[in-house]
């Protein structure tokens, strides 16, 4: 069982882009298109399931640092991923 942290997720976007997050739970907290100048900013229970239909048209924050989307990335530009926790609390 993880402890759930609240993590802050947040997205700035340059162009039309399909944005989706689900969290620890499920459950959809934000999905949709995303258009240029758009900015998501969340605060939930992490870890956070992410999937983007365009890398390229967002910059993608957790926990206030920039996430390197390229590995997740696929030919098409559809990244997924999912952000943990870099500090667990339920440890030692």
């Amino acid at each position: 069982e993880e402890a759930s942290v609240v993590s802050s997720i947040k997205a700035l976007f340059t162009g039309d882009c399909w944005f989706k997050v689900t969290d620890m739970t499920g459950k959809i907290v934000i999905t949709g298109l995303k258009k240029a100048n758009e900015e998501v900013n969340f605060q939930g229970s992490a870890p956070f399931h992410v999937v983007i239909g365009d890398a390229s048209k967002v910059s993608l924050f957790f926990e206030e640092k920039l996430v390197n989307l390229k590995p997740y990335t696929s030919r098409n530009g559809r990244a997924e991923i999912t952000l943990k926790p870099s500090v667990s609390f339920n440890q030692g």
